[in-house]
């Protein structure tokens, strides 16, 4: 018995076992319909998911870069090409930076507590029914492998057990395609391009 292999690394477990189901080999996201931003838990890094609209929307990884400097303007860029929801969890790692996005004219929708835990459930909820697909794209599906849940009645994400801000971003952005947003433009009166 001591000849037996000793297994050097815990065993991942799946949290959304159809994940791999829902892959989308052709990476097409269509026209999006939201962001996502999200940070890690020890602000090195900071991701931008986004998601597509339609009967079966597609998740996609916009941008995951080291850091938040670069956030408010990557965030305030899409949403004026776009003119599209940019979704913040309100108690995140990124709540800080509510108020200079704001200031940067980004419109914002933030998530609460219960948003975020309604969010999680959805995501889990379309992946298991299939009614959501994702590409080929590592820094979402490396976020999905370190991914596990919160203790509790509600789970979500924990953000403890690895970088999970891709995931997160793309939850939010799901969660923020059925919230109804006004337009960014009519609180900025002519907007020239």
């Amino acid at each position: 018995w001591l000849n037996q292999p000793v297994a050097t690394t815990k065993p991942t477990i799946q949290i959304m076992p159809n994940w791999v189901a829902c892959g989308d080999e052709s990476n097409t996201l269509g026209e999006p319909a939201a962001i996502g931003i999200a940070v890690s838990i020890d602000r090195a890094w900071s991701s931008i998911g986004v998601v597509s609209g339609g009967e079966i929307p597609h998740l996609g990884a916009s941008t995951r870069a080291r850091g938040t400097d670069w956030l408010i303007a990557e965030a305030l860029r899409i949403q004026t090409e776009r003119n599209i929801p940019v979704v913040i969890a309100g108690r995140g790692p990124g709540a800080s930076l509510i108020e200079a996005l704001e200031a940067a004219s980004v419109v914002l929708t933030v998530a609460g507590i219960d948003d975020y835990q309604d969010a999680c459930a959805t995501l889990f909820d379309r992946v298991e029914a299939g009614t959501v697909e994702h590409g080929e794209y590592d820094d979402l599906d490396q976020a999905v492998a370190v991914a596990a849940w919160t203790a509790g009645e509600r789970r979500t994400f924990t953000r403890k057990s690895g970088d999970v801000s891709m995931l997160e971003a793309v939850t939010l952005a799901l969660w923020g395609t059925g919230q109804s947003v006004e337009s960014i433009y009519e609180d900025r009166g002519l907007v020239t391009l």
